[in-house]
């Protein structure tokens, strides 16, 4: 699945957070961030170990796989819907990881 093809799955008014406090808004900004987040770190891949729904959320645990140490690592992610759309990503991860919200930061000074 190419990038673009998840847009739909996501609100326009997305918001993104980290552990930080960190926060993207706008499934765009979201898009790119992400994608030159990985590109910047080697094509960092995501592998996910374990998936609970628990109402209108749903946790996810992984690994971020990547030739940056400061990318590779566990992370959990918390989506919140709003009907069938991802409206919310709450990213726990160590916080000496980057995270997409800290690169978009990092990007925007």
């Amino acid at each position: 699945m190419e990038q673009d093809d998840a847009r739909p799955l996501f609100s326009p008014d997305l918001i993104v957070l980290d552990g930080a406090g960190r926060r993207i808004e706008g499934v765009d900004d979201f898009l790119l961030a992400d994608r030159n987040l990985r590109i910047a770190a080697g094509h960092a891949q995501v592998r996910i170990h374990d998936i609970s729904v628990s109402d209108n959320e749903v946790f996810v645990s992984g690994t971020t796989d990547s030739e940056s140490e400061e990318m590779s690592g566990q992370t959990f992610w918390r989506l919140t819907f709003d009907g069938e759309i991802v409206s919310e990503i709450h990213i726990v991860r160590d916080p000496e990881l980057m995270t997409v919200a800290r690169y978009h930061a990092k990007q925007r000074r």
